[in-house]
């Protein structure tokens, strides 16, 4: 299991992020769920353009809804990438389709993960974060995948004051990874680590921030 969490910066902010994410990708699944409707039809090409300025060379496709696909195709691609947006939005589109454990299955036959913004939130037990920090509230059941446990995912945490990142972690009574937009995360069952270039933290309800470190 590999699963990359990025901080919801642009692609160039995310540069570092996206490209151990991709290294050694030949065929990437893009899900866009957490765009407003809308938006979706312009998804891929806001992709592709995002890699070729990176210079990142990968065939994309992409699913604008899961009730067009079955879980077994998801075998066919080597990282599933799942955008930012609206955080209840992307994850009632998934479990209305009964695609978690099939994202599970993926991860645990040599699928990997990446996840920017919402769908960094989306790894985590519950995205409750989403409400205290997008003022994302209509997410009735906050369940998440739990493919982190024990810890909320807070992107675009460098937008944020300390107090303001301090009173989430208060209000949620667990570990909170703050990941700047420039930066992220990577976990490997067991171990987060960081990846550059801005300092990721782990902050707990009582106040320790402490840096995430490579090890």
């Amino acid at each position: 299991m590999t699963i990359y969490l990025g901080g919801g910066g642009t692609a160039t902010q995310e540069s570092q992020v996206w490209r151990r994410a991709l290294h050694g990708v030949d065929r990437l699944l893009y899900w866009p769920f957490a765009l407003p409707d809308a938006r979706l039809s312009d998804a891929e090409a806001w992709l592709t353009s995002s890699l070729a300025t990176l210079e990142i060379d990968v065939e994309v496709a992409t699913w604008h809804s899961l009730a067009d696909h079955s879980p077994a195709e998801l075998t066919d691609y080597d990282l599933l990438f799942v955008g930012g947006g609206s955080t209840s939005k992307l994850t009632h589109h998934i479990r209305d389709h009964e695609y978690g454990q099939a994202i599970r299955n993926y991860l645990t036959t040599g699928g990997h993960y990446y996840g920017g913004s919402a769908g960094a939130i989306l790894t985590a037990d519950s995205i409750g974060i989403a409400a205290l920090v997008d003022e994302d509230t209509e997410a009735a059941d906050v369940r998440g995948l739990g493919l982190i446990r024990e810890v909320s995912v807070f992107p675009h945490a460098d937008l944020f004051s300390l107090q303001r990142q301090q009173e989430v972690a208060n209000a949620l009574g667990h570990d909170v990874l703050l990941l700047p937009e420039a930066s992220g995360a990577v976990f490997d069952g067991q171990v987060l680590r960081p990846i550059g270039p801005d300092t990721v933290y782990m902050l707990t309800p009582d106040g320790a921030r402490s840096r995430l470190r490579v090890s």
